[in-house]
C-alpha cells in the first residue's frame, strides 16, 4: 500500500479544518501522511485547533498565499502520491482508496473526483476534462490525486498568483507536458461554497486579470492558430459548455476593458451555476 501525502493549507481556518482533518484520519486507505501548512494564521482559535492534531505534520510559515503553502507541503511530502485538500472542505471515507484503485486500474497519473456542493449551494457538480476549455476556464477541482514526481517535470504552483486560480495555470502546464487529468465518476469531494470565500470575493473579481497573466505566461498556445489547432484536436471530447462561451471570453479579453470583462463574467458565472448544479 503506497503512501499518499495529503496537503492541507490553513489560514485562520479553525472553524472548519477539524472536519477536514477528521475526514482524512477516517480513510479506509491506511498509508496516509497528513501535512498541514499553517500559512501565518493569526487567531488563537485556529492555533488551538491545530494543536489537537497529533497525527498530522504541522508546518508553520509566514502568510505567503495558497501557492506557497501547497509548495511547502510538497517539499515536505514523503509519499509517492499527493492529494490536495483545502481547510474548509472534506472527502468521503473511502475517497482515497477508490481513487488509488481507479488510478492503478486506468493507468492514470492524475485523477479528480466529482464534487458535492455544500453550505450556500447544494447538489453535485460533474466536470469533463477538455484541454481546450481549460485554456479559458478552470473547470476541474483543485482537489486531485497526482504522482509526486510529476511536479519535478512541470514545476510547482506559481507563487506570483496571489488571488487564486493557481491550479488553473498549473493544469495548463500539465497539459503542455502531455499530462491530462482523468475523472473518476464518483462524488467523493465535498466543496464548501461561500460568498465570503476566496473564489467569490477575490478570484472572480480578478478573473480576466488572471486570464491575461496566464495568456502572457503561455503566449505560444494562445495565438489564434494554436487555439484553433487545440480546438480541432479536442472538439470530439465532451465539453462542459458551448464553444460560444469561449469565443466570448477570448474576444472580450482582447477587445474590452478589464472592468467590462468582469461584468460579463458575472453573467457567465450565473450561467455556469445553472449548468453545473444538478440537484
Amino acid at each position: 500500500m503506497e503512501k499518499v501525502s495529503v496537503i492541507i493549507p490553513c489560514y485562520n481556518s479553525g472553524k472548519t479544518i477539524e472536519q477536514t482533518v477528521r475526514s482524512i484520519e477516517k480513510q479506509t486507505w491506511s498509508n496516509i501522511e497528513i501535512i498541514i501548512v499553517n500559512d501565518g494564521s493569526d487567531d488563537d482559535y485556529t492555533l488551538n485547533v491545530l494543536s489537537k492534531f497529533k497525527n498530522a505534520k504541522i508546518i508553520y510559515q509566514k502568510n505567503s498565499g495558497l501557492s506557497s503553502a501547497r509548495n511547502k507541503g510538497l517539499a515536505n511530502a514523503q509519499g509517492n502520491y499527493v492529494f490536495f485538500l483545502d481547510a474548509d472542505d472534506w472527502i468521503e471515507i473511502d475517497a482515497i482508496s477508490k481513487m488509488m484503485e481507479y488510478m492503478k486500474y486506468s493507468n492514470s497519473i492524475i485523477l479528480f473526483p466529482d464534487t458535492i456542493l455544500e453550505d450556500e449551494s447544494q447538489g453535485s457538480r460533474k466536470k469533463y476534462y477538455n484541454f481546450f476549455e481549460q485554456l479559458f476556464i478552470n473547470h476541474i477541482p483543485y482537489c486531485f490525486l497526482i504522482e509526486k514526481k510529476i511536479f519535478e517535470k512541470v514545476g510547482n504552483y506559481d507563487e506570483k498568483m496571489k488571488v487564486g486560480y493557481e491550479d488553473w495555470e498549473f493544469n495548463i502546464r500539465l497539459a503542455k507536458a502531455g499530462y491530462f487529468p482523468k475523472r473518476i465518476e464518483q462524488p467523493l469531494f465535498h466543496y464548501r461554497v461561500s460568498k465570503s470565500g476566496m473564489l467569490n470575493s477575490i478570484s472572480k473579481n480578478y478573473h480576466f486579470e488572471t486570464f491575461d497573466y496566464i495568456k502572457k505566461k503561455h503566449l505560444e498556445i494562445y495565438s489564434f492558430n494554436n487555439l484553433f489547432r487545440t480546438y480541432l484536436k479536442w472538439r470530439k471530447k465532451k465539453m462542459n459548455y458551448n464553444i460560444s462561451l469561449y469565443i466570448l471570453i477570448y474576444c472580450s479579453s482582447n477587445l474590452l476593458s478589464m472592468k467590462l470583462c468582469n461584468k460579463i463574467l458575472g453573467l457567465i458565472s450565473k450561467l455556469k451555476m445553472t449548468n453545473q448544479i444538478k440537484s
